[in-house]
């Protein structure tokens, strides 16, 4: 069976660096004990709506010499000025049953909601993006337990000139925040810490990824995945 490669595995690396002169980001005033001892909350209450600047990647499927790696594609895009949401859409799993990724209307929900199993698979890095920089910590995430995305636009091909991107909305999306380890389990922080998005769209051009270079067919994960990634580009519609 084909393997999803786990991209968030590798977002604790410096994906988007920032040069050693950018200022130190002071502490969120955002970080706050839940109350019961259990942890704390790092994200907003909630979020009107997603924000103007992102990236889509398209990582195609991979036949390694031991394993096979699903076509994986990927969107982050901001939320404000210092949080981000990623998009991880993974053929074979989830919503996408046995098919390819594809455009549709998709509730988070069933295998979507657990980052092992998903194929529509939604979190949210709080305290993530610094100008045009974003570095997620996999420790330090909320996972989407319902709401609805429509995809009008995902599963083509990447490159110059293609015309197909990753794009479609969100409405009355819920999240809870999680640690996930490097071989994708997920488990809900001690803190009951929750939030939302009520609306917002996203598009954009798809990127090609160095799937076969950035793959381990020794593993699950994607590796060397930092220098990779671009950085965050201004919406294209």
């Amino acid at each position: 069976m084909a393997k999803k490669v786990s991209i968030v595995s590798a977002l604790v690396l410096p994906l988007l660096a920032c040069s050693s002169d950018d200022p130190v980001k002071p502490v969120d005033s955002r970080i706050f004990m839940d109350g019961s001892g259990g942890g704390t909350c790092t994200a907003q209450a909630m979020y009107a709506a997603l924000g103007s600047m992102g990236l889509a990647k398209d990582y195609p499927e991979h036949m390694g010499s031991a394993q096979v790696f699903a076509h994986q594609q990927i969107m982050i895009e901001t939320l404000g000025s210092n949080d981000a949401v990623y998009l991880e859409l993974n053929a074979g799993f989830g919503g996408f049953g046995s098919d390819d990724i594809q455009p549709g209307t998709y509730q988070f929900a069933g295998e979507d909601l657990d980052y092992s199993t998903c194929g529509v698979c939604f979190l949210l890095f709080p305290m993530s993006v610094a100008g045009t920089s974003f570095m997620g910590d996999i420790n330090n995430v909320y996972v989407a337990t319902a709401g609805t995305i429509v995809l009008t636009d995902a599963g083509g091909s990447a490159g110059s000139g293609s015309g197909h991107m990753v794009a479609g909305s969100i409405s009355n999306v819920t999240f809870r925040k999680a640690t996930i380890d490097a071989d994708r389990t997920m488990t809900y922080d001690t803190a009951d810490c929750t939030t939302s998005i009520g609306s917002g769209g996203f598009g954009y051009n798809l990127q090609l990824g160095s799937a076969a270079a950035a793959r381990s067919d020794s593993n699950n994960e994607l590796v060397n995945a930092g220098p990779a990634m671009p950085r965050l580009s201004h919406r294209r519609r």
